[in-house]
């Protein structure tokens, strides 16, 4: 197939074209004439073989089709699709999806590099005592309709993401006066919001009562809902009619990658390049994310060839992914991830768990390397901190707290630990209910 700079050759056809022996059986008929008749006294059959030297001649026939472009699209299934896509009222998973391909981020964290990488920012930098951060956007930047995207739209952004009435509000509370605005939400536009300084239009900053490490996380893109907002779009609206705008379902302009082409509720969302991205067109000439509720329709999907790819949610059981493993129309590639899985406790439910030493032997108790080799198969890292990517982690934390149980056992011998208790643990699967 001839493309736009190279030709690529779709079939070929090696002919072996061989020339053989012929063998011809002839008969010889030897006769003896007598006077009145013909007598036939012998019949002999002599096989003639007429050889030529064996030829073998190889010829190689290219067919190359010279076809117009293609559209590149890639189908999506997704296991949930919100009804609106409000980053900050809803847990719907599809909110992330979605903000991955369309969302305006100050900073991408790159999974397979394992590195935070620009976007809208160029670069940041954080204050020593780790008590604020300052962002410097990408001048010409520009929202999916033209608009210039600024420093006014990233405070726009995080004054509405301080909304009481959203189930994420108290993860901005770090912010420096975030509680205060937050409880006086419906005098938004006037009050100012201490922690978030617009220097000028291509420079922020944030600044927190304590030092912050988890909110700087939500910035640096590890969660993709929180995308920066167009102002020019949304600060007009009434706090009451914010959470119910079209915008969230029929527009959902911003400056990622791709924009919004199509939605229909409950079934598909049709993305298409953004052509004016600042790291150029996306590769993609179309990007669809279609609903399938079920894993076993999901499977269906995948072997009739109606997906590409699934994301967050795959299927149900070992035979449904062996199917597909055996299936020769699929590949499967193997690629990092960012999901954590770590021991949270919390201090205010017991005293001891307030120890150091307590957290510290059961860092030392847990073999690590084995667990991830036996539960994991090797496909994973050890972190040092829960906390994935964290900008000011050290090398040296990579060594700490190697397995040692006789450490572990000093520790809580140290501390007074009575080895008859029970201590009881809730495990939580934030994904549950995609699978």
């Amino acid at each position: 197939v001839r493309v736009p700079g190279e030709t690529v050759v779709v079939e070929k056809e090696v002919i072996r074209e061989v020339e053989v022996e012929v063998v011809v059986e002839k008969e010889v008929i030897k006769e003896v004439k007598v006077p009145g008749e013909t007598v036939v006294v012998e019949k002999e059959v002599v096989r003639i073989v007429e050889v030529e030297k064996p030829i073998i001649v190889e010829r190689t026939v290219e067919v190359v089709t010279e076809v117009p472009r293609g559209e590149k699209v890639l189908r999506a299934r997704v296991c949930c699709m919100a009804d609106s896509f409000a980053p900050h009222y809803t847990g719907s998973g599809s909110i992330d999806i979605i903000y991955t391909f369309i969302g305006t981020h100050l900073v991408r964290t790159d999974s397979i590099q394992q590195k935070q990488t620009p976007d809208l920012a160029e670069r940041w930098k954080f204050a020593d005592d780790f008590k604020s951060a300052t962002y410097y956007l990408r001048r010409g930047a520009k929202w999916h309709d033209g608009e210039p995207i600024t420093a006014r739209d990233v405070e726009f952004s995080y004054k509405m993401y301080l909304d009481p009435t959203s189930p994420f509000a108290l993860q901005f509370n770090g912010l420096k006066g975030g509680q205060a605005f937050s409880d006086d939400f419906a005098n938004w536009k006037t009050n100012k919001l201490p922690g978030v300084v617009v220097v000028d239009d291509h420079t922020i900053r944030f600044e927190f009562d304590e030092p912050e490490r988890a909110f700087v996380e939500l910035m640096h893109g590890l969660q993709t809902r929180w995308s920066i907002l167009p102002q020019h779009l949304l600060a007009h609206l009434p706090v009451d009619e914010f959470r119910q705008s079209s915008y969230w379902k029929d527009d959902l302009t911003q400056g990622g990658p791709y924009k919004v082409a199509r939605h229909v509720v409950q079934q598909f969302i049709e993305l298409v390049p953004n052509e004016d991205y600042w790291f150029g067109r996306p590769i993609l000439d179309k990007l669809l994310l279609v609903y399938i509720a079920t894993p076993d329709a999901t499977e269906v999907a995948m072997h009739r060839q109606e997906v590409d790819i699934s994301i967050r949610g795959g299927l149900s059981g070992v035979d449904a992914y062996q199917g597909i493993l055996l299936d020769p129309n699929w590949s499967v590639a193997r690629n990092t991830g960012r999901n954590p899985a770590a021991y949270s406790f919390s201090k205010n439910v017991d005293a001891a768990l307030k120890d150091t030493r307590f957290r510290q032997a059961l860092a030392y108790a847990f073999d690590r390397p084995a667990m991830l080799e036996g539960i994991l198969k090797g496909r994973g890292v050890i972190a040092p901190i829960n906390l994935t990517l964290n900008p000011d982690a050290r090398p040296e934390w990579k060594t700490m707290y190697q397995y040692d149980p006789d450490k572990s056992r000093a520790l809580l011998a140290d501390m007074g630990w009575d080895s008859n208790r029970v201590v009881e643990v809730t495990l939580t699967n934030p994904r549950a209910t995609d699978q």
